[in-house]
């Protein structure tokens, strides 16, 4: 695959846990931390989802891409395959609602920069 396209594929997980949200009408931190585990979890693993997509990037690409936080990604992915059970739900909202739409806004300048995407387009 592509790093295009996995840049797109990205964009398009973030849109769906979006709506997920907006699914579930979680309206802040505390909402989120007063849910059920079920969608708590179903958070989690839509942000585990985009690390791992994430993931998939060639090195030559991350190497020329230090805007990305690509350690924190992989940890993040890292903390939530292998946690057993034990999400940390404040981080996982946290990094929701600030670590994923500067994400968001750093692929659509990369895809609009590198492949000519419209920024309409996402």
């Amino acid at each position: 695959m592509e790093n295009k396209d996995i840049l797109v594929d990205v964009l398009d997980l973030i849109d769906r846990l979006d709506a997920s949200v907006k699914l579930y009408k979680i309206q802040d931190k505390e909402d989120f931390l007063r849910r059920d585990e079920l969608e708590q979890d179903g958070l989690a693993y839509k942000i585990q989802v985009i690390a791992e997509t994430l993931g998939k990037v060639s090195q030559d690409f991350k190497d020329s891409h230090t805007e990305i936080p690509w350690k924190n990604i992989k940890g993040m992915r890292n903390q939530l395959s292998h946690n057993y059970g034990q999400n940390n739900y404040r981080l996982i909202w946290s990094t929701y609602k600030e670590k994923l739409p500067e994400l968001r806004e750093q692929l659509v300048a990369i895809l609009d920069d590198e492949y000519g995407f419209e920024n309409e387009m996402f």
